[in-house]
Formats: structure tokens, C-alpha cells, sequence
């Protein structure tokens, strides 16, 4: 028998060492507005119908407003007025019921067993009162207050990288029905995952079978103290990142949603199973990822772990085999969905195969990587009857090890945006097959025009639309966070030149230089962001200020990048009294991404798409000043720009 030592060859395309560190939180000002964290609701609810729609109501609880002409005139005066009133008017003579003041003619009313209909009735002939309605169930906002959600641009596409604006995977309408459960295991086969990192830690899977504190195989499932899962590399249950792939991919997954650091996951609460195959060098061997597919099977078949989907961000160099196209069929059999990339060659997966996309098996789905304009992505295999779908897979934000993040691009990044729903999908359907989340899946895709004959499904993923499959509904219009930017002067002041607010970003309509700062911010250490876009005209650059003392350019310090004759320039200025002074510079990568400068003290930093560019030391400027951007050239912009 021929023996198989197939080299893994991990599916992404790293740019440099991007790597952005975690920043200390302090006060954020951002140009796109969030949502609210509200409250999950304590009180038992119900689902009813309400004005045509399915909603969750308290039980047996309304709230409703008191007829002002009915309270007679020291009462309704209050009511105008916007005082307290209380609700004796209502006269509610049933001794079970109870209604209590909200305040300004506004009421509660407890109902304990009555029937929808009779208290409905008995409004309608209360002259007191003028609106009645159930007690809804408000449930946590659907958009994470994560502070690099807004670099996200597969969540939530506004435009960030020179994007094709809504271009992204739909995941507001998904969060408004769920944002997953950590009852949900998905295994990731890969680097390993670093499990404590601040955004992973919560969401990484524990063993339940076996006590990490003895030397003993608790559940004699074969792996001592197999704790949050296994290195099958090494044959121990050390999983930790070497190599920094894995942990990208978990992130992407199930980074902790609505924590106030970082990025957010598709699944903002699973637990992520780290089954580590590849080494610090990213290779790993066929023998290792068997192993890895039967401790899924074995785990989720005979101890009863709810394992739902296996991500498989790599590709076997030897190509088709046998044995590991039979293990993951068994997964398949155990009800685990298999996950795979299709692989960054640019070729045809119908006439070259890649594996293991390329098992043509009832629970494999292969993804293709999709580009910031809604195109396929350079790098990305295709097929029109082997690569099942599509989904984001350039400039993807997420976790690295050491509490850090950054972004990678390839299919390795689009795969797990697929997990990630169907995790989701488990969340709201416990139980749910194999062929129900792909059909869920590959039956609602967003169909993409240059995507036919490319991929079987002809679109890209679509987490809303396969949540609502299932008969899930959201009960109230998707929250959208992307609200207009501010018009200035409300939150921002033009300082020098034109800059134009439009819907969703913000664009430079002067030939000279631009400068918009955000009003009542003044800093002395600060970290800025913001989505930025160059144009290709020599001497146009769009860049982060700090420090900045007033019209006329007078002190501030500015990170920027800049169209040279030769290419783009990340360059670091220092501006005293109108002059400047040039203090670091070097080549870059083209304009269009999410640029970082960071004043603090007398270092400043700057960085693109989470790769540092220049650092210097300047202690010219020590005083605080505002906060802002500064554009040369027409036609260049910028959006959802941070400072914290």
C-alpha cells in the first residue's frame, strides 16, 4: 500500500505581517452610528401575532396611553405638560388585573390568564383609554459595539476598501433572528486556535467528559485531557497557534460577539473545538487530518458532543485519497457538515481537482472567495459543478494569536464564513441535518452575475435569507447601523478646503488640500481609523491628523498615504506653525484599505490594513488638539472613521 504524506498548503494569501494590536478602549467617536445594547428581556414571552407579523410578546402584559380628554383638567394638564399621571381613570374593576403609571399618560396593564381577545374588547369600550398594544420582547441590539466591526466589510459592506457597496454576506437580518449558541461545537481543522486570546477565550469549546486538572482520560475517548480539543501534530493537548492561520479562521467563525473589543464572528456565541494539524511552518500530513475528521465523528457519534460543521481551510497537496474521502463520509453519516476551501490557484476545479473540495459528498461544501467589488477574487479557484458558492474572501478582518488581529485574504477566509452560518443555523435549529443546511445554504444564495458557471449556486452566501429559510422571522425590519454620516458642522468642522458628506461616505471635492476634524475632540494620545481610497493622480493622498491646532495647518501631525511617480508613499508629518517637516517615509501598498495612525506621547505609528508601515519618535507637538482628516485632491475619501 502506497503511504500518504500529503503536505497541507494553507488557502490564504497573507499581505506582509498585518497585524494590528489590541488598542486600550477609551472614548470612541465614530462616523457611522450603532445600535443600542438593549437588555435581554427576563419575563416569560410568547409568540403571537401582532398587526400581521410574528412577534414575542410578555405574557399577559400591555402597555398602553390614557386618553387625554379623559382625565379630566389638573390631570390632563400633567399629561401635556409631561408629568407623572396616574392611571385611576382607566377604572379597572377585574380583581386580577393591575395597571400601573409609565408616566406621561402612558400605562402598564397585567392581565394574568385573560384571553387576548377579552382585553382587547374591554379597551375598546374603556373611554380612558386611547392605544393598547402587547408588551413586545426587545432583545439585544443586532449589531456588535465590536470597535473593528466597521472594517468588517463582509458583515456589513458600506464601501470600506473601495468596496462594491452591499456586497457582504447579509448578516444584520441573520443577527436579528439569532447570534448563535454555544451548545453549538464546530471543530476547526487547522493551525491550532490561541485560546485565550481576549475575543476567542469565551466562545472556545470545553471537553465536558474530561477534567483538565488530572492525568487521567475521564470520558476514554482515547485523549487524555483533550480539554478544548487535541494537537495532532504533536499527539498532546497543547492547541495553541504557532503558525497564526487557525486562529484567523476561528475568529472569522465565532469571535465574541458584542463584547466591546476587536472584531465579531459570524456566530457571535459557539464553541470552537481546536483540532490542530499543521505545524509553526503551516504543514501538516494526511495522517493527522484522518485523525482529526474521526476524533469529529468519534466525539459527536458515540459521546454525544454537538458537533454541527468541520472548517477545512487547506488543501492536500497529493491530491484525491481514499481514506480521507471515507472519513469524512462517515462525518458526513454522524451529521457533521464539512466545510472546505476551494483553493487559491485561479483554476478550474471541474478540469484540475483541488481536495478536499473536490469530494463530491453529500455533506461537503466547497466555497470560492469573493473580492471587495463583488467579483471573484483573483486568487480563487472555481467551478461550475465543483465549487458549491461564494463568499467574502479579500481583506478579512479578524483574530491573530497573542490578543492581536489583522487581515488575510483567500478562500481559507471565505470558508469559515459559511461555518459560521451554520452555526447559526444549528442555533435556531437544533437538530437540523446535513441536507437541511444545505439546502438552507445553497438554496438562498445572492445571485452575482459574474459568479455564473463559476460556482454551482451562481451567488454569493446569504446568512439572513438562509436563517428565514427555516421559517425563522424576525419581528421587526432588519436594523441597518449604517446610518448617513453627520452632516458638519453637527459632529465634524471643515477646518481647510471641501469635504462632501454623501450617505455613506465622505469625499473631497477641492483640487488643494482638504481638513474635517470632529467637533469637542481634543487629544493628546489618540488611535485613528478610518476606511480609506486614494486616486491614482500623482500628488493626491488621503490621511490621518492628530493634534491639530486650527485652520492654516497650524501644528497637527498627519499619517497619510500619497501617489508618488512611482507608486504609493506612506509618509508621517509633523506641521509647526505652517511649516512642515517630512519625518519618516517609505513604499506602500496601493490606497484603498483601512489606514491607522497612533499618536501616543512621542511615538507615532502608522498603519495599513493592520500592517505597521513607519514608527518615529517626535515630541515637537506635546499639547492636545483635534482630531480629524486631511485630503489632497478631488474625488478621494474616507468612511467610518474611529478615534478612541
Amino acid at each position: 500500500m502506497e503511504r500518504s504524506r500529503a503536505r497541507i498548503r494553507r488557502k490564504h494569501q497573507p499581505a506582509g505581517n498585518q497585524r494590528l494590536g489590541g488598542l486600550e478602549q477609551l472614548e470612541t467617536r465614530s462616523l457611522l452610528s450603532g445600535l443600542s445594547v438593549l437588555p435581554t428581556p427576563t419575563a416569560d414571552f410568547e409568540s403571537i401575532q401582532w398587526r400581521g407579523h410574528a412577534v414575542e410578546a410578555r405574557v399577559d402584559h400591555w402597555v398602553g396611553r390614557l386618553a387625554v380628554s379623559q382625565l379630566g383638567n389638573a390631570a390632563g394638564a400633567k399629561a401635556a405638560a409631561g408629568s407623572p399621571v396616574l392611571v385611576e381613570p382607566l377604572a379597572v374593576r377585574h380583581p386580577d388585573w393591575h395597571a400601573a403609571s409609565l408616566g406621561n399618560g402612558f400605562f402598564s396593564l397585567t392581565t394574568p390568564g385573560a384571553a387576548r381577545y377579552a382585553v382587547l374588547d374591554w379597551a375598546a369600550h374603556t373611554k380612558a383609554v386611547a392605544r393598547l398594544e402587547p408588551d413586545l420582547a426587545i432583545r439585544t441590539a443586532s449589531w456588535p459595539n465590536d470597535p473593528l466591526v466597521s472594517s468588517q466589510w463582509n458583515l456589513q459592506n458600506i464601501g470600506q476598501y473601495a468596496a462594491t457597496v452591499g456586497n457582504d454576506i447579509n448578516a444584520a437580518q441573520a443577527w436579528s433572528m439569532t447570534t448563535g449558541s454555544r451548545n453549538v461545537v464546530v471543530a476547526v481543522i487547522d493551525s491550532g486556535i490561541d485560546i485565550t486570546h481576549p475575543d476567542l477565550a469565551a466562545n472556545i469549546w470545553t471537553n465536558p467528559g474530561d477534567d483538565s486538572g488530572n492525568a487521567v482520560d475521564d470520558d476514554k475517548n482515547g485523549y487524555q485531557n483533550d480539554t478544548h480539543g487535541w494537537n495532532f501534530v504533536d499527539n498532546n493537548n497543547q492547541v495553541s497557534d504557532g503558525y497564526g492561520h487557525g486562529t484567523h479562521v476561528a475568529g472569522i467563525i465565532g469571535a465574541v460577539g458584542n463584547n466591546g473589543i476587536g472584531v465579531t464572528g459570524i456566530s457571535w456565541q459557539v464553541s470552537l473545538m481546536a483540532l490542530k494539524v499543521q505545524d509553526s511552518r503551516g504543514v501538516g500530513y494526511t495522517s493527522s487530518i484522518i485523525k482529526a475528521i474521526n476524533y469529529v465523528t468519534m466525539m459527536r457519534r458515540d459521546r454525544g458532543i454537538n458537533i454541527v460543521a468541520v472548517n477545512a481551510s487547506w488543501e492536500a497537496a497529493a491530491g484525491f485519497s481514499v481514506v480521507v474521502q471515507e472519513a469524512i463520509r462517515a462525518e458526513g453519516d454522524a451529521g457533521v457538515t464539512f466545510v472546505a476551501a476551494a483553493g487559491n490557484q485561479a483554476s478550474n476545479n471541474d478540469a484540475i481537482p483541488h481536495y478536499p473540495g473536490n469530494y463530491r459528498l453529500p455533506n461537503v461544501i466547497a466555497v470560492a472567495a469573493l473580492s471587495t467589488t463583488n467579483t471573484l477574487a483573483s486568487m480563487s479557484n472555481y467551478g461550475g459543478t465543483t465549487v458549491d458558492l461564494a463568499a467574502p474572501g479579500s481583506l478579512i478582518q479578524s483574530t491573530f494569536p497573542g490578543g492581536t488581529y489583522g487581515i488575510l485574504s483567500g478562500t481559507s477566509m471565505a470558508a469559515p464564513q459559511v461555518t459560521g452560518v451554520v452555526a447559526l443555523l444549528a442555533a435556531v435549529k437544533p437538530g437540523i441535518t446535513v441536507a437541511e443546511v444545505r439546502a438552507a445554504i445553497l438554496g438562498t444564495t445572492t445571485p452575482v452575475a459574474s459568479l455564473a458557471g463559476k460556482v454551482a449556486a451562481g451567488g454569493r452566501l446569504n446568512a439572513g435569507a438562509a436563517l428565514a429559510s427555516l421559517g425563522i422571522v424576525s419581528p421587526t425590519p432588519v436594523p441597518v447601523p449604517a446610518t448617513p454620516l453627520p452632516q458638519p458642522p453637527a459632529s465634524w468642522v471643515q477646518a481647510v478646503g471641501r469635504i462632501a458628506v454623501t450617505a455613506n461616505t465622505a469625499i473631497s471635492t477641492s483640487v488643494g488640500n482638504s481638513v474635517m476634524v470632529l467637533r469637542g475632540v481634543s487629544a493628546a494620545d489618540v488611535h485613528l481609523r478610518a476606511t480609506i481610497a486614494t486616486r491614482a493622480t500623482v500628488g493626491q493622498a488621503v490621511g490621518l491628523v492628530a493634534r491639530y491646532g486650527g485652520p492654516g495647518d497650524t501644528n497637527m501631525y498627519l499619517g497619510r498615504l500619497v501617489k508618488r511617480p512611482a507608486g504609493f508613499a506612506a509618509e508621517i508629518w509633523r506641521n509647526v506653525g505652517g511649516a512642515w517637516k517630512l519625518l519618516a517615509a517609505r513604499a506602500a501598498p496601493r490606497g484603498g484599505g483601512l489606514l491607522g495612525f497612533d499618536v501616543v506621547g512621542s511615538s507615532l505609528t502608522l498603519s495599513f490594513n493592520g500592517r505597521t508601515l513607519l514608527q518615529v519618535r517626535d515630541n515637537a507637538i506635546t499639547r492636545s488638539g483635534s482630531v480629524g482628516v486631511r485630503i489632497t485632491g478631488a474625488g478621494n475619501r474616507f468612511d467610518t472613521f474611529v478615534a478612541t
